[in-house]
């Protein structure tokens, strides 16, 4: 059983990684300079970028539009760890989490998140 933080960590993270990454392919930055704003490697942007990572999470519009928002702010240079923080508390308010955790996890649980 998947708990809601693992989901966070290994699914929902790099999920908004890879959105990241696509947002800013799509503003000119290249892939070294990409890496080096969100502090991994070069490899992992085109992991990224070939969605071999974060290929599971379907975020709703809504999500989609902040994650853009939060890359604007990204590319002049806010801390990208406090837009990631926001986002996900943005998901786990707006209880997209949840849908998340439901599509990965389909059988019932006690986690009290949906």
């Amino acid at each position: 059983m998947l708990l809601p933080q693992e989901i966070e960590v290994w699914y929902v993270v790099p999920a908004i990684r890879k959105e990241i990454v696509l947002r800013l392919l799509e503003m000119g930055y290249k892939k070294r300079e990409i890496a080096k704003i969100l502090n991994v490697t070069e490899a992992a942007v085109s992991q990224y970028t070939k969605n071999k990572r974060a290929s599971h999470i379907n975020f709703s519009k809504k999500i989609k539009q902040e994650i853009k928002k939060a890359s604007l702010r990204i590319a002049k240079g806010c801390c990208v760890n406090k837009e990631l923080q926001q986002l996900c508390f943005l998901i786990r308010r707006t209880r997209e989490l949840c849908k998340i955790h439901k599509s990965l996890e389909p059988v019932k649980c006690n986690c009290n998140v949906c």
